[in-house]
């Protein structure tokens, strides 16, 4: 019953405070001084937390707006006193952190997904506080590191959710990177990116065969690191430049080849569709370079044919 009184007050609120609006933006009553919205939205902070106390806390959302409203009222109050910096941001993204760690305290079985929104907000917030202490790329890639760190602990929590360690490992790569970004070459960071993200699917795919699909991003994202390490090496000019292309597309083809050597075991007989068709371009690239316009209306073509042909070879169906 007091679940309910504390929704028709809510109800009543939220009446009052659009009248509010709706007649200071018609000019009939001035604007508020910042001095009274920040006493409102301390007030308004207030009745949340009665109501989070009234209903429950299982009711753990009803933070969200508790510590919002209180967060906003307290930098209006800063501002007003000519008090600023970084850690207002701070205020705001823990206040949208803690519930979430609420949640998961409460029900860490079923509530487990709260510690990443959770741990991702409180580590930015953390962050934002050193950015007149450490550089740019190290701010980067802590906040890859921090955002990573959760994913961690969902999988050590629950070794089901292996999945978590892929987020874990992509973001915990991606702080490399950044750190190494100003030490080295642009297409050397990017090929080695290209390869970290190929590595856990090779692993994937080696772990047991039946994962095949996760040799497609594994073989294209090699391709990939491989054409950029190459353009680091060597200026990516004249005919070099065509070889480059036309490695990406072998690389590619190459993948789908392999795919489609396993058709024995695998439903992967479609595959030969693609390596032949990215062989194929492969060859265009390398006769005449990276000219897309060309490249796809050669493709279009050839699959224009191929459709044609095929539908040519069916038997028609009697009656």
């Amino acid at each position: 019953m007091k679940g309910k009184w504390v929704d028709i007050v809510w109800g009543l609120a939220l009446v009052l405070i659009g009248g509010l609006f709706l007649t200071r933006n018609m000019g009939i009553i001035p604007d508020l001084s910042p001095i009274l919205w920040s006493f409102l939205f301390a007030a308004a902070s207030i009745g949340f937390f009665v109501s989070y106390a009234v209903k429950g806390k299982e009711e753990w959302w009803w933070l969200f707006p508790a510590l919002g409203s209180g967060s906003i009222a307290i930098i209006i109050w800063l501002a007003e006193a000519g008090i600023d910096g970084a850690f207002m941001g701070t205020m705001v993204l823990w206040s949208i952190a803690a519930p979430f760690f609420v949640a998961y305290t409460l029900n860490r079985k079923e509530n487990w997904w709260a510690l990443i929104p959770a741990w991702v907000t409180a580590v930015i917030g953390g962050i934002i506080l050193l950015e007149n202490v450490i550089s740019d790329d190290m701010i980067g890639a802590l906040i890859m590191f921090g955002i990573a760190l959760p994913f961690v602990v969902v999988y050590l929590a629950n070794r089901e959710h292996w999945w978590a360690l892929i987020p874990a490992y992509v973001l915990s790569v991606l702080g490399i990177v950044i750190l190494g970004s100003s030490a080295a070459r642009g297409e050397f960071v990017g090929g080695l990116f290209m390869f970290a993200i190929a590595l856990p699917f090779f692993v994937v795919y080696t772990r047991s065969k039946a994962n095949w699909w996760a040799l497609i991003p594994a073989g294209v994202m090699s391709s990939i690191g491989v054409v950029a390490l190459l353009s680091g090496f060597i200026r990516p000019t004249g005919w070099l430049e065509h070889l480059l292309g036309s490695l990406l597309f072998l690389g590619m083809a190459a993948t789908f080849g392999l795919l489609w050597t396993q058709r024995h075991r695998s439903p992967t007989e479609w595959a030969k569709y693609p390596a032949v068709g990215l062989a194929i371009a492969a060859a265009l690239v390398l006769i005449i370079g990276n000219r897309s316009e060309i490249i796809t209306a050669l493709i279009l073509i050839a699959v224009g044919v191929w459709l044609i042909v095929e539908n040519g070879r069916r038997p028609k169906l009697k009656g």
